[in-house]
């Protein structure tokens, strides 16, 4: 990727940012910007289908929830997320239809765990609806699941043999653009911006960007989901230590490494950092065990030198004098390690939880399928004083995704992932963009125990790039020459 395409990337992701603000503003201009939005993605996706499908992979690195862009009709709201992928897999299907019989064939048969997922989240739809839970309730229950259909555009494109290296690029600069944008949010939040803050917070909070809230310590926690892509890409530039492993601890590697580990530690999210470690400790045994000793000793002293200077960052952002800080706090990251009212709830919503996916083991429950349990979220307890919550939404994704599709289901989701690495060990060279898109996709699926990512897009997204780039590229690449 030139110099010239980042400078583009890094605009367009600048300016959706300014325009989603500005929408914020006035419901008439945010839905006149969604049709702008929607109608130039059309015309991209029929020119050219790599960009349009790089510009879908770039708003899902950043957007979060992908509501930057929405259109609402009668309380239904159609986030530019899903209009785009509508639009990416109609056009899909218009140039998979031009391939032979062949072709089509060897699609199927490279899909297949991924068409059997689809056909298990299809009988699951219905049995959502046969349990009568209701048309929407089952649709934005299961509407994560239709991204599956992004295999398609990756099929067809990740055969070009410059795209792994465009897409991990796009994925870099993506996850450098949301630190800087992390840190620029702490700064507005813990400085006399008063003026704007009711506005930006609000917009953080209705476009689905993230979340913003105080800590007792004066510092902000700024959760964005698509943080996740930031510790998927400290990986990726953790990996790139070939041939020389001291290059780990150079300042550019050590500055980015660093400038990554600030927007995990800020995002306070207990989750993330689980998966950071859990991840270096798999990385860890991994190069014990091929007695890859210098490596992991540069690796050790780069994850605690950025771990340091992370923290350096963000305070650096607390006091910098102009305008005057409105808070005198500092950072203190042991709080989040105390079980409060979120992480209390979390664990309230486990037992019932878990009698429901019992009550349902093979083939779940459904999509809409909802479980009550007592919530300690103050929001919940000044609408409900006994903290009685029922939702269709759970932070334990491994059994999120058991209720919803059953055992079946959730094996199926792992045969895919068992995959991605088992195809990857035959070729990969383990010190590569790919080696730590995989690490990446490690770390995911350990966040995702106790934070839903892999039935969301921003999961999914990661889940069929590797699947594509791993499963299905080395054959399928002589069918579009």
């Amino acid at each position: 990727m030139t110099k010239t395409e980042v400078q583009y990337w890094i605009a367009g992701l600048l300016l959706a940012d300014l325009l989603s603000f500005l929408g914020h503003y006035e419901p008439t201009v945010s839905q006149a910007l969604f049709i702008i939005a929607v109608t130039a993605f059309l015309v991209v996706s029929l020119r050219n289908l790599e960009l349009a499908l790089l510009i879908t992979l770039a708003e899902i690195f950043v957007g979060s929830k992908g509501y930057l862009f929405l259109f609402t009709y009668n309380d239904i709201t159609i986030s530019f997320r899903l209009a785009a992928f509508i639009i990416l897999f109609l056009v899909s299907l218009q140039q998979i239809k031009n391939l032979d019989k062949e072709a089509i064939l060897k699609l199927v048969g490279w899909a297949k765990p991924i068409l059997a997922l689809g056909f298990i989240v299809f009988l699951s739809f219905i049995r959502g609806l046969a349990h009568g839970y209701g048309f929407w309730q089952v649709f934005f229950d299961a509407n994560a699941y239709f991204f599956l259909g992004l295999l398609l555009p990756l099929f067809i494109v990740t055969q070009k043999k410059e795209f792994l290296e465009r897409v991990a690029y796009l994925l870099f600069y993506s996850a450098v653009y949301l630190s800087v944008k992390t840190l620029l949010l702490l700064y507005f939040f813990t400085h006399q911006f008063e003026f704007f803050l009711p506005d930006l917070y609000q917009w953080v909070r209705h476009s689905g960007v993230g979340e913003i809230t105080w800590t007792t310590t004066g510092a902000w926690r700024i959760f964005i989901q698509s943080q996740i892509y930031v510790l998927v890409a400290w990986w990726m530039v953790a990996s790139k230590s070939e041939p020389d492993y001291s290059i780990l601890i150079s300042p550019k590697i050590i500055f980015i490494l660093s400038l990554f580990m600030s927007a995990l530690l800020i995002s306070f999210s207990r989750s993330f950092w689980f998966g950071l470690i859990l991840s270096m400790g798999a990385v860890g045994f991994w190069k014990l065990y091929n007695r890859q000793f210098k490596e992991l000793a540069m690796l050790t002293m780069a994850s605690i030198i950025s771990f340091v200077l992370g923290i350096v960052i963000i305070i650096g952002v607390m006091k910098i004098p102009l305008p005057a800080a409105s808070t005198d706090g500092t950072l203190n990251l042991s709080e989040r390690l105390q079980i409060e009212e979120a992480a209390s709830s979390r664990w309230n919503l486990l037992t019932p939880l878990w009698s429901a996916v019992k009550k349902n083991m093979i083939w779940g429950a459904g999509f809409g399928a909802a479980v009550t349990y007592t919530s300690n979220d103050p929001r919940v307890r000044s609408l409900s004083p006994d903290g009685r919550y029922t939702t269709t939404a759970f932070e334990w994704g491994y059994l999120d995704i058991w209720l919803k599709i059953g055992l079946l289901g959730l094996a199926v989701y792992v045969w895919i992932i068992w995959k991605i690495f088992s195809a990857a060990s035959q070729t990969l060279n383990l010190n590569s963009s790919l080696a730590g898109l995989l690490t990446g996709l490690l770390a995911v699926a350990a966040v995702h125990v106790a934070s839903p990512y892999l039935n969301h897009p921003l999961g999914l997204g990661l889940v069929l790039l590797l699947y594509t780039l791993t499963v299905s590229r080395p054959d399928f690449k002589r069918f579009y020459g």
